[in-house]
């Protein structure tokens, strides 16, 4: 009687581990973060594109790193790769105004995720 509750209890503790892991561990959704929101056409102002992996509670995954693919789609002319890696992106503006639309390919979401840059002119 004594070994069947520690055999049971065994496997549930290795059960309640595997749960855990699942839920801490599994990328749920990707988080896309730009700082600053917008660039000026002046040559010399940057933005930084990161994307995070996220669990189910919405925390970003320890030890986890997402690898992406981001192209261009639109204003390609706009904007200059300053650096590149698997999960983050520099561009710096060039001399003309409007928008950039940047298209982020991974393997974690359905569909590939876009975001717009707009690129304003400065106020006097």
């Amino acid at each position: 009687m004594k070994n069947q509750k520690s055999i049971i209890l065994t496997f549930l503790l290795i059960l309640f581990f595997l749960f855990g892991y699942n839920l801490m561990f599994t990328i749920h959704k990707l988080e896309v973060s730009k700082e600053p929101d917008y660039l000026f056409p002046d040559g010399n102002s940057t933005i930084t594109i990161c994307v995070k992996p996220l669990n189910r509670f919405g925390m970003i995954i320890p030890f986890k790193n997402v690898n992406v693919n981001f192209e261009i789609v639109e204003g390609n002319e706009k904007v200059k790769i300053i650096e590149i890696s698997s999960n983050k992106l520099i561009l710096r503006s060039r001399y003309d105004k409007g928008f950039v639309i940047l298209r982020i390919n991974n393997a974690y979401t359905l569909l590939p995720i876009e975001i717009i840059i707009e690129i304003k002119g400065q106020l006097a």
